[in-house]
């Protein structure tokens, strides 16, 4: 039962940084001033943090349908073992 519950912690999936994080590129645009307009750096930006967002909202709903499985099996094994317990007590 360990086994199980280990495989179902490991989130390797990890966040990645650089969704949210501006480059160097960008924010060298937003202080020198150059050609592309800031509009279009901030707007890149939202689509980072959109999408960054958007992955969590999956991993979230992925966790919560992990845990209602988890907990169901859990639930399942206890309503056994109790009832394996009143049974062999008579």
């Amino acid at each position: 039962m360990a086994l199980i519950y280990v495989c179902w912690l490991d989130f390797s999936d990890s966040l990645e940084e650089e969704a949210i994080l501006p480059t160097m590129a960008e924010s060298s645009l937003l202080l020198a001033g150059s050609d592309e307009d800031p509009m279009q750096v901030m707007q890149r930006q939202i689509a980072k943090l959109s999408r960054h967002v958007l992955r969590l909202e999956e991993e979230n709903a992925a966790r919560s349908q992990r845990e209602l499985i988890m907990y169901s099996i859990m639930a399942t094994y206890v309503v056994f073992q109790m009832a394996k317990w009143f049974l062999s007590s008579k």
